[in-house]
């Protein structure tokens, strides 16, 4: 492979994510995050190299920074976290899974982002 190859291929492909709480046929679309977003979602739950208050919220920010609609547009804000924190876990944890696996985190690295 050669450095355009590489460049020129990486387009991001959403999954579909079922939610038959909110009722039929309904689903979200999440999108695997960039290598840059990626890293500032990290850097956002520590200062100075600890724990802020944001890495209580892991779940709820992974599912603003990947949930999009169908041209890769923000489905929700920053402002919607504590709302997303009152949904049921089931339809968080599917889309927070689904995430994780774009980004390519499953297995034991699955289960440490879990327990933040």
């Amino acid at each position: 492979m050669n450095r355009d190859k590489f460049f020129g291929t990486a387009k991001p492909q959403p999954v579909t994510v079922p939610m038959p709480e909110t009722g039929d046929g309904e689903s979200v679309l999440v999108w695997p995050l960039t290598a840059k977003e990626w890293t500032a979602f990290q850097a956002a739950q520590q200062t100075n190299g600890k724990p802020n208050k944001l890495a209580d919220l892991v779940r709820e920010r992974l599912v603003v920074a990947c949930v999009r609609d169908e041209s890769g547009q923000p489905l929700f804000t920053g402002d919607d976290i504590p709302a997303l924190g009152e949904m049921p876990a089931g339809m968080i944890e599917r889309i927070v899974n689904a995430a994780l696996k774009l980004i390519g985190i499953t297995g034991a690295d699955a289960e440490t982002f879990a327990k933040n």
